[in-house]
């Protein structure tokens, strides 16, 4: 009997074997590989920093009727890259993590020559405007520790993207409601669109954000909010008050505030509107209020561009305790019951949801003619702005 065939046989078998464990062993090999990459990737994913932010480039034309402002030599057309911002972000189990660093006006550092000194003239700065920790423990209980910006109407929407005017209304640049705190704060949903928010401050500066010559005192503040849709559009509104306590120390006195602020943000169908009342008052003090409206349209193209023409109304007034030397707004002594009534009328075109363009003609009028709202404007002043938004993500 001839064992040829017996060993082809057998070396046939044993090879197909060969190949069959060589084949298994591959898979599993590939297969540990997609694990191990997807372990990574998961890894990665748990760790992951998302990081994003906008940058703003405003052109300012301000045309001076006669010599009204406090500054007698206004800046025609100022150019300003005014922010450049970078947000980061990182979520894990319940927890959040959330910073927003500003760059604004074009930040500089110049080293100082030998024996010399750096030029100290205006130029820009760095701010850490927000950095907290959230913690979601329910819907009906969250924690935010650290600092942030005040829920206002305008402050929770202040990004150049979503707000539609240049100029923003002078009762948040004079920050009739304080702009931001650094404490803690308990949100959640109550029900049937119901919401809560009641926040504890500590601050390190004054409520307008300077330390000259002001303390910040123990402050709490709490805002009920309702927001519903209904056939066509949405509606929410809110409404916050709180006690503010800051203490001057030029005039060695303690001021105890209760700032009001009401608001509205309706849409219905194309047709906008942002509405915000902010009052505050206090013995021996200042009382400051006043509201803005923008009012606005918008056209979407078939290439899903948008155009958003808009309208604003802005008033404040300021009312000064007799007495009291100081404004506790801005240091400076004044008349009473100084009151302003702006306009403003421009356009939004955002060729894509990260790229806004605005052109915007902003009037002011019925102030003192010493008055001085910002750098070279004043009454019967007006300006056409220019903005440039590139939010980045």
């Amino acid at each position: 009997m001839s064992l040829k065939p017996l060993m082809e046989g057998f070396m046939t078998n044993t090879q197909n074997e060969s190949k069959d464990q060589f084949n298994l062993s591959s898979k599993l090999k590939t297969l540990a590989k997609v694990f191990a990459v997807s372990a990574l990737l998961g890894s990665a994913q748990a760790r992951a920093l998302d990081v994003f932010g906008y940058f703003q480039f405003d052109s300012l034309n301000t045309t001076s009727e006669g010599v009204k402002s406090a500054d007698p030599t206004p800046k025609q057309g100022n150019f300003s890259p005014s922010f450049v911002t970078l947000m980061m972000q990182h979520e894990e189990s319940i927890y959040k993590f959330f910073t927003e660093i500003e760059f604004q006006n074009g930040a500089e550092h110049t080293e100082a020559p030998a024996g010399g000194t750096v030029d100290t003239t205006p130029g820009g700065e760095i701010v850490v405007e927000r950095a907290y920790a959230e913690m979601h423990f329910h819907p009906n209980l969250n924690v935010v520790v650290g600092k942030s910006l005040s829920p206002t109407l305008w402050k929770a929407n202040h990004y150049p993207s979503i707000v539609l005017p240049v100029t923003e209304p002078m009762i948040v640049t004079k920050e009739t409601w304080t702009g931001g705190y650094t404490g803690a704060m308990l949100y959640g949903d109550i029900g049937a669109g119901f919401s809560y928010k009641f926040w504890f401050d500590r601050g390190t500066s004054s409520p307008n954000g300077s330390n000259a010559g002001h303390n910040a005192g123990y402050s709490r503040y709490w805002q009920f909010g309702y927001d519903t849709k209904f056939n066509g559009g949405t509606v929410a509104v809110g409404v916050q008050s709180g006690t503010r306590e800051h203490t001057d120390t030029t005039l060695l006195k303690s001021y105890e505030t209760s700032p009001v602020d009401l608001n509205v943000n309706l849409t219905l169908g194309q047709f906008g509107l942002w509405a915000e009342y902010m009052g505050g008052d206090g013995s021996n003090s200042k009382a400051d209020s006043g509201m803005y409206a923008v009012a606005s349209y918008t056209f979407s193209t078939k290439n899903s561009e948008k155009w958003i023409p808009f309208v604003l109304f802005d008033q404040y007034q300021q009312d000064k305790a007799a007495g009291v030397a100081a404004d506790l707004t801005n240091g400076t002594t004044g008349s009473n019951n100084t009151a302003f009534a702006n306009f403003g009328v421009g356009v939004n075109y955002k060729p894509s949801a990260s790229i806004t363009h605005k052109l915007e003609y902003y009037t002011q009028q019925n102030a003192p003619k010493s008055y001085n709202q910002g750098e070279g404007f004043a009454n019967g002043d007006s300006q056409i702005n220019y903005q440039f938004v590139f939010f980045y993500n």
